[in-house]
């Protein structure tokens, strides 16, 4: 490969030199260094608007908007003096001894047999007859030099956005694609393109099984997708197979699917790794609706938290990349700081990412995503996007205000490497009872002295703490009478039990049958003793099924769920209830630090203390420590290990 002269505007661009008359004949393409900043001598004359701009309405089967182009022809206008790029997203992949030979600038080079079979997809598409560039990583980057590949990859971004297009290679077409995909184009015909819901004559389980099997392709977990398609959302072609799909189409599917998952409940017709289909197919269409919807006109904070949700739940082959991989979508000033080095090990890579979102915002947000490591060595501070973050709601509780009107951070990176963070807050409490957990019988310590910090709202506070309080607008008139208070405390019935339909079934038997109970019920029966005030965990639930019908009982149960989904209960000295990560013991302490809109769980290491993990205290939520004029002490300082 030729080196770049300017590396801060130059790309190198794929060009197909003929069209491969079937797939044994050799591929022949050509490599060019070209400028971006080269601009044509007409870019107001697209040769490649018929083939790009009218592709969505005949994809669709829609009605497409009146578009003049020029008859497309290589002597045509095009926005650059070299021509027009697209760009390719597809998966990488593992390496295999699976590959194929192509010939590049005349010499022949060994490429992964998927990236191969990508390649051709796109030799055939009508643009590429017209001169159509293409700007594909694994082979425009020089992948064996660290210099350049640091260089590009902070360019990635530039380079997506100043493409004519995007396409998305899904793979090679499979079972079940071709009636999936037909769903897609249905939906987009019988909705108003003003609207992202179709019509509720159309949500039923239509082609579930292939939707649902489409969800679940490989591309959709990659890291470098996030931002590949965030970046450019101009005429965006998915291709799967020789099959062509919209942005829409899989905008609708993800949300037809969402729609189906809260319509059908327990009764999704999902074979599924667990017994819980409503929320696995929940989790595959939301992350699919987010890939597509997400843009660089997000608001700032709305777009960090999607992103970060997306990289921790990403696949990438080189871990660094769940950072350096959506660096275009952050906001100027924490990008602008951070600098792609395949040198630097992935500790470093994300210490250094943590530092500058910590830095640039002043904000301790980040620090929630942290936590105990199995690895010693890593700073409890900061977040490791390597590995699946296991508790629910964490955004509901970022939308606390627990630090009142202390929203700004005092911080200080200190230490070899900078792994010591010390900010300010208040020593709240102490744990003096954790419950038990799957892992983890209840302990029993010495008896405590009970406090009864709630007293007759002990019920409403257990009700509010099981749910996060993530309580909707129109249950808050259930105070009196809490539906999660409601579901019965009684053994489940036997799953083998058939004995009628689900259809002949009281409502109760129904929750009683689900998945969702019998986790709720196994947390319950693990902490039956667990004290709040005077009373235990158990007096607060019948032991009968009622007879009233279930109003919101069912919903809340699945959010509650959600909730104590490895987390557990615990008290402080003082009796605030508290919801805790698992990994919570006594003696660790429950501090509101300056910048934190939520409470968090410290433990004491000598003079440093290490995070535990987020926490929801019931009575400290909204600012309520500060309001009782008990933080009259001077301020507490932290240092985070």
């Amino acid at each position: 490969m030729l080196p770049f002269n300017d590396p801060t505007v130059e790309i190198r661009v794929l060009r197909f030199e003929e069209v491969p008359v079937d797939d044994s004949t050799p591929l022949r393409c050509s490599l060019q260094n070209v400028s971006l900043d080269d601009r044509g001598p007409r870019p107001d004359i697209d040769c490649f608007g018929r083939e790009v701009d009218g592709r969505d309405a005949t994809i669709e089967g829609t009605p497409a908007e009146t578009v003049v182009h020029d008859v497309p022809t290589q002597n045509s206008g095009c926005r650059f003096a070299w021509g027009d790029f697209q760009t390719l997203s597809y998966t990488w992949g593992q390496e295999t001894s699976s590959s194929e030979t192509i010939f590049i600038n005349g010499k022949e080079s060994r490429i992964p047999h998927g990236l191969a079979i990508a390649l051709r997809a796109l030799a055939c598409q009508p643009e590429t007859q017209l001169g159509m560039h293409y700007w594909v990583d694994s082979l425009c980057i020089n992948q064996n030099d660290t210099l350049e590949k640091n260089q590009q990859v902070k360019r990635m971004g530039d380079i997506y956005r100043k493409a004519r297009a995007v396409i998305v290679w899904l793979g090679p077409q499979e079972s079940g694609d071709e009636r999936a995909i037909a769903k897609m184009r249905q939906l987009c015909q019988v909705t108003p393109k003003t609207s992202q819901h179709p019509p509720s004559q159309y949500v039923y389980p239509d082609a579930w099984d292939e939707l649902y099997a489409f969800m679940r392709k490989t591309y959709w977990s990659r890291t470098w997708i996030i931002q590949e398609l965030a970046m450019n959302h101009n005429a965006t072609l998915f291709l799967c197979g020789t099959i062509k799909l919209t942005r829409r189409m899989v905008l609708m599917a993800a949300v037809y699917c969402q729609q189906i998952s809260r319509r059908f409940k327990d009764d999704l017709p999902v074979v599924a790794d667990d017994d819980s289909p409503e929320l696995q197919v929940w989790a595959l269409s939301s992350r699919m609706h987010r890939l597509v919807s997400v843009s660089t006109g997000s608001p700032r904070r709305r777009t960090l938290d999607k992103l970060l949700n997306l990289i921790r739940r990403a696949d990438a082959t080189d871990m660094r990349d769940k950072v350096y991989g959506i660096l275009g979508l952050l906001d100027d000033t924490v990008a602008a700081r951070i600098v792609p080095d395949y040198e630097l090990s992935v500790r470093q890579v994300y210490v250094n990412f943590a530092m500058t979102l910590i830095d640039t915002s002043k904000r301790l947000e980040t620090i929630i995503f942290g936590g105990l490591s199995q690895d010693d060595t890593w700073p409890t501070w900061v977040p490791d996007w390597r590995v699946q973050f296991n508790r629910d709601h964490v955004r509901y509780l970022k939308q606390a205000r627990a630090c009142g009107d202390n929203m700004i951070a005092s911080l200080e990176f200190k230490g070899e490497e900078q792994l010591l963070l010390t900010c300010s807050g208040d020593n709240v409490d102490t744990l003096t009872r954790v419950g038990a957990t799957p892992n983890r019988p209840i302990n029993k310590p010495n008896e405590i002295p009970r406090v009864d910090r709630y007293k007759e709202r002990s019920a409403i506070a257990l009700w509010r703490t099981l749910l996060l309080d993530d309580i909707y607008k129109r249950d808050e008139y259930m105070e009196d009478e809490p539906p999660l208070l409601e579901v019965p405390w009684v053994e489940p019935p036997d799953p083998s039990d058939a004995s009628s339909p689900s259809s002949t079934k009281s409502e109760w038997d129904q929750v009683l049958r689900s998945s969702n109970y019998r986790d709720f019920h196994e947390f319950r029966q693990a902490n039956y003793d667990f004290p709040i005030g005077e009373r235990n965990l158990e007096d607060f639930f019948p032991h009968s099924v009622p007879q009233a019908r279930l109003f919101g009982s069912r919903r809340q149960l699945v959010r509650a769920t959600l909730s104590i989904k490895n987390r557990t209960l615990a008290v402080t000295t003082s009796g605030y209830l508290c919801l805790v990560p698992d990994a919570a013991q006594e003696g660790d302490i429950l501090v509101i630090l300056a910048g934190c809109r939520c409470p968090m769980i410290l433990r004491p290491r000598g003079s440093f203390y290490a995070v535990v993990g987020e926490c929801y205290a019931h009575g400290l939520m909204e600012g309520e420590f500060y309001k009782s004029g008990q933080n009259c002490k001077q301020r507490d300082e932290f240092t985070l290990c």
